[in-house]
């Protein structure tokens, strides 16, 4: 078993790219990538010229990952992290495919999918393990004539050990669970497949995260953590200057979602008591060099150039900040105490005052329901999926199975019904449903 390899088994291609580049350069050029320019990561996408959609925080978190994987793998120059030869490229591409399995409409929609799965007894939706569909089996490619099947972007074992930030796999237990579990991969066969493949596993074993999949997490951390603030604040959603000012209405705020958090991986309270959280916030506080771009980004109603700046130059250094604090030694480590706190903190401040709005719950309420309807609509009638006759035709092939079977199997139905709508942009999951549901008016072909 090597890293480099491929599920296909192609043979490597001698050229000036490593196998793990070639994996990246598969990945910027898929569809799966592309579309995230149109799925929201906070903000609606697209709201603007400025707001980060899936897509721009995909590169950023790349970045931030990179510098971290860059750290480690320089000091470690005579031997390779993991056996992966290019092991900051393979961070980079679990970053950039990281988000790539996320529905429309952000956790909404992730939330929505989910309830339709539990509710069709059908399995659960899990964005990471959409992600990993999608990179193995979804995203048009590579196609496997021995195993009848499609292989995805096909890539290395390196690449996808890198993007798995969760190995669990679904169980049917899970289907009856009240919580939202987090696993890698789904009971699929298709995806069991090629998960046991990845791992070098036996079937129903769990693998452990790589270190690679580690630095990918953290950097995703880093990278939503910081960035939403900054979007928070430039939209005035934020009150950053009552943060600074010691409003006690904020900080009261922000205690009841901090007080129960742990430590990552860990059992330990992160923080112990509310003096623990004033403490981080104080040190966050201290991070901002000058306060005159605060006062500025929240007294008017346009922010001027030079708050701008401010702001960016802030989240620049809370960035550097939190990488130096996981790279110890030459060594990656997960963020210790103080900085995991700081990062809770810009966490929870971007929940309150940009997710959990009573003034967004309509629209939420609304989004729900075209997931809802759009789910129940294509159960009803597949034939109006796009791959429909697709699906038909390989599961016939595949199993030899009758056309009833596919289509009144309840877990392959669902599952072929929750993987297009995943697919979608929020754009077109808004229009899908229109046109469905007569909002829109059709083009009336005239002869």
């Amino acid at each position: 078993m090597t890293l480099n390899e491929r599920f296909s088994k192609s043979p490597a291609q001698h050229e000036s790219r490593s196998e793990v580049e070639r994996d990246r350069d598969r990945l910027v050029h898929s569809a799966a990538i592309r579309r995230l320019g149109g799925k929201s990561q906070i903000m609606t996408a697209p709201s603007g010229d400025y707001f980060r959609t899936r897509l721009t925080h995909s590169l950023e978190c790349a970045q931030i990952g990179r510098a971290i994987a860059t750290r480690v793998a320089d000091a470690h120059a005579d031997a390779c992290v993991e056996d992966v030869g290019d092991f900051a490229t393979a961070v980079e591409i679990g970053c950039l495919a990281h988000d790539v399995g996320h529905a429309p409409f952000g956790h909404n929609g992730e939330q929505a999918l989910d309830k339709c799965m539990v509710d069709f007894e059908a399995g659960r939706f899990e964005g990471n393990a959409h992600t990993f569909r999608v990179l193995t089996l979804l995203e048009p490619k590579r196609w496997d004539d021995a195993r009848e099947r499609w292989l995805g972007l096909d890539l290395t074992r390196a690449s996808l050990r890198a993007t798995m930030k969760y190995t669990a796999r679904e169980t049917p237990e899970m289907v009856g669970s009240t919580a939202h579990p987090k696993f890698g991969v789904t009971m699929s066969p298709d995806d069991a497949e090629v998960y046991d493949w990845v791992w070098d596993v036996a079937p129903g074993v769990e693998a452990e995260v790589s270190v690679a999949a580690q630095i990918v997490d953290t950097a995703d951390d880093i990278a939503y953590a910081v960035h939403d603030v900054e979007d928070g604040i430039w939209a005035r959603m934020i009150p950053i200057d009552e943060l600074v000012d010691d409003n006690e209405f904020v900080r009261a705020a922000l205690w009841p979602g901090l007080r129960g958090q742990r430590l990552h991986g860990t059992e330990q309270k992160l923080f112990d008591n509310r003096a623990n959280m004033d403490d981080a916030i104080s040190r966050l506080v201290e991070t901002i060099e000058s306060e005159e771009w605060l006062r500025m980004s929240s007294a008017r109603h346009v922010m001027p150039r030079i708050a701008r700046a401010g702001l960016k130059t802030w989240g620049a250094q809370l960035i550097e900040r939190f990488i130096d604090a996981c790279v110890v030694g030459g060594s990656f480590q997960r963020l210790p105490v103080e900085r995991a706190q700081e990062l809770a903190v810009l966490k929870q401040l971007a929940w309150i005052y940009m997710i959990d709005r009573t003034d967004l719950a309509a629209m939420k309420h609304g989004q729900r329901r075209i997931v809802r309807e759009l789910f129940e609509a294509y159960w009803e009638r597949p034939q109006m999926l796009p791959d429909w006759h697709e699906h038909l035709a390989l599961d016939i092939v595949a199993r030899g199975e009758n056309d009833k079977t596919l289509i009144d199997g309840t877990r392959n139905r669902a599952r072929i019904v929750c993987d297009h709508i995943a697919g979608l942009t929020d754009r077109a999951c808004a229009a899908e449903h229109a046109r469905m549901f007569g909002s829109e008016i059709p083009y009336v072909l005239l002869d």
